[in-house]
């Protein structure tokens, strides 16, 4: 552009000589409009934005001008550019690179680096970045330098960007070296295989457990810590009471053991001697006297079942095979089989549909369902020969009792029975040990029956439930998992 002046000579604008086609796809004007025009004409702005003033300095000071990374509209286009201003005999020469995509890419590093520095920042985590510090004869890594940490690691050691960037590991961190961290770290980078582990702390401002993430990041490393304080003393806690849960068991196996031996033996003796009063001075004794022994030999069976009652219940609470497969065909089939006589006698009829196959300890279901058919003949009405019919479906834990896996298939084993039935009130409290509907009169039993059942189902991860209405027979349904 040559210069243009003013009636006292002062260079006041510029009139285009030369443009080449980089300039006229950029402005968007074919050269033969835009030489022999004014500078200010062709783009007006450039008084406002102050470009003109560039020009006219570099005219006035005959000294070249640099300027990068300059946002200019020129036209429709609005781009980035650096300029090169120089004098060109009357006037000037200037040279616009266009730098737009550049730019634009440094932005996008830019946003990607501050939207890292915000996920970084927002973690609740501490993440540090280490880069190795080498022996310069031996190429030995010798220590590692901070090189960036994010607002957690700065929270929790309490100190500034500024206070540990550039600084060393061993200078904040001697301890690495004797707790074998060190070395960890060391590995990473000869390796390439991120290494996590947990580490108990106990220096500088850090305390407590971490599960520390180590990886590699060019040469050198990023740590990432995850505190597990919390969930450590919660373990702590949890063994500590299964520690004391497996003593009670202990305790309890060997109060039943005691139960089942030492307790059956006065009632062994006092049935004995019951025996000989009977058998010796049943003349002396007369109907009353009678009676009281009778009384008293009733008494003691009663104590003897339900001791042995109370050991089974205890046996199934503290101790368990391991699970196998158990045909529950099978095992109905030996359970009826066990209780024929009973069947014959009063003409009752038990139907067992087909059954599947289940994962549980063998003599623990054998008592659950020994139990419910014996309740089933047991609680009916006068003379009435019992009807009992077993059927299975799987269902899901959503039509189950609330103490199922929701989203877990289960065997549904129903036993339906045509007995003296119970109201709905009673539901939840027959399973409880030692309770009872009816009178010893009426029917015998200790009341563990159905509390035996339950602790049953339990220990196969499984549910029972019972619905019934007085005088309309019960149904008991057994979920096992599938």
């Amino acid at each position: 552009m040559e210069s243009v002046r003013n009636g006292e000579g002062t260079v006041t604008d510029f009139r285009f000589t030369h443009i080449n086609p980089a300039a006229e796809w950029i402005t968007q004007q074919k050269k033969e409009a835009l030489i022999g025009e004014l500078y200010s004409n062709a783009w007006p702005e450039a008084r406002q934005n102050g470009v003109l003033d560039w020009h006219l300095r570099v005219v006035q000071t005959r000294t070249p001008l640099k300027i990068n990374g300059v946002n200019l509209p020129v036209g429709e286009y609005d781009g980035w550019y650096n300029i090169r201003i120089r004098p060109f005999g009357d006037g000037v020469i200037a040279t616009f690179v266009d730098v737009t995509a550049l730019k634009q890419a440094e932005f996008a590093n830019q946003h990607q680096a501050e939207l890292l520095r915000s996920v970084l920042d927002n973690s609740l985590n501490p993440i540090i970045a280490f880069s190795a510090i080498r022996d310069k004869t031996t190429g030995q890594i010798v220590d590692f330098r901070y090189e960036a940490q994010n607002e957690a690691s700065r929270r929790d050691v309490d100190r500034t960007d500024e206070e540990v960037i550039g600084h060393t590991m061993l200078e904040y961190f001697p301890h690495v070296i004797e707790t074998g961290l060190f070395d960890r770290y060391v590995r990473v980078i000869e390796t390439g295989q991120s290494e996590r582990f947990e580490q108990e702390y106990n220096y500088d401002k850090l305390t407590g457990w971490s599960e520390m993430t180590v990886s590699k990041w060019g040469d050198g490393i990023v740590l990432t810590l995850v505190s597990i304080t919390d969930s450590r003393d919660r373990q702590q806690q949890l063994e500590q009471v299964n520690r004391e849960l497996l003593n009670a068991n202990e305790n309890l196996r060997q109060f039943a053991h005691v139960a089942s031996h030492d307790l059956q033996e006065p009632l062994r003796k006092i049935t004995a001697f019951s025996d000989i009063l009977q058998d010796q001075f049943s003349p002396l004794l007369g109907d009353h006297g009678k009676d009281i022994i009778n009384r008293m030999r009733s008494a003691t069976e009663r104590m003897s079942t339900l001791i042995r009652d109370v050991l089974a219940y205890s046996r199934i609470s503290t101790y368990r095979e391991p699970f196998q497969l158990v045909a529950l065909n099978q095992l109905l089939a030996n359970v009826c089989y066990e209780l024929k006589s009973n069947v014959q006698e009063t003409g009752s009829k038990i139907d067992v549909s087909e059954l599947p196959i289940v994962q549980g300890d063998r003599n623990q279901l054998y008592h659950l369902f020994i139990n419910l058919l014996t309740n089933a003949l047991k609680f009916q009405p006068g003379q009435q020969p019992a009807l009992i019919e077993v059927t299975c479906q799987t269902v899901t834990g959503n039509d189950g009792p609330p103490e199922l896996e929701t989203d877990r298939d289960y065997y549904e084993i129903s036993l339906t029975d045509n007995g003296i039935g119970f109201d709905s009130k009673y539901t939840e409290l027959i399973f409880q040990v030692f309770q009872r509907l009816h009178s010893r009169q009426q029917y015998n039993g200790t009341g563990m029956g159905l509390a035996i059942c339950k602790r049953v189902v339990e220990n196969h991860r499984g549910a029972i439930m019972a619905t019934s209405l007085p005088g309309q027979g019960a149904t008991f349904r057994v979920y096992l998992p599938k």
